[in-house]
């Protein structure tokens, strides 16, 4: 896994670029991790990937901040605790509120977004185009691009400039988590 002989050459590798020292990291722990949290989480497959997503940028930013310099564990160990904690704090929040899951990918699919289009959409398809219209640029390009225009996530990652396919998919997921909180916000127009 590690090319770097230390854990403190690991961390200025990163810091000063060597992406094939984060990849070689990533792909070492992704299994390790997916597989630990299955046996203690009650989360969708989605979500812990989510996390071991967010843990490895959480991860990256804080080598790259300087936040780490050296750490007393071993480097596994850091990025599972912050996926654990962010786990946890999902498993939290979950629980205040429950995610409208009706916005589905067919619901997104049937939204049109060309400009003068002549087809009239559904009152559920124009509520759906309103809220991608507040979500930010980020968001509904990624949604719009994955959903209506089938891009694949390397061609999103491409057309977005995007460094890394997983960053995309983290995204999305993101994007889709955010989709479906405001869709329930609006669950009286929607359904």
């Amino acid at each position: 896994m590690e090319r770097s002989t230390n854990k403190e050459q690991i961390l200025a590798d990163i810091r000063i670029g060597k992406e094939e020292v984060l990849q070689d990291i990533y792909n070492a722990n992704r299994d390790a991790f997916l597989t630990w949290s299955r046996k203690r989480f009650s989360c969708s497959e989605d979500d812990i990937l989510d996390a071991y997503q967010d843990a490895m940028i959480v991860f990256y930013n804080n080598v790259k901040n300087k936040k780490i310099t050296n750490l007393e564990s071993t480097i596994k160990t850091y990025i599972f605790a912050i996926g654990k904690n962010l786990l946890l704090k999902s498993y939290a929040n979950n629980q205040k509120t429950t995610l409208s899951d009706n916005i589905d990918d067919a619901i997104v699919r049937k939204v049109d977004y060309t400009v003068g289009h002549k087809i009239e959409l559904t009152h559920r398809q124009q509520v759906l185009s309103g809220i991608l219209n507040q979500m930010g640029d980020v968001c509904a390009n990624i949604i719009k691009l994955f959903y209506y225009r089938n891009f694949s996530i390397e061609a999103i990652k491409h057309e977005l400039g995007y460094k890394h396919v997983d960053v995309v998919k983290s995204q999305k997921l993101r994007c889709m988590k955010k989709l479906k909180t405001m869709a329930k916000a609006q669950k009286d127009s929607l359904f």
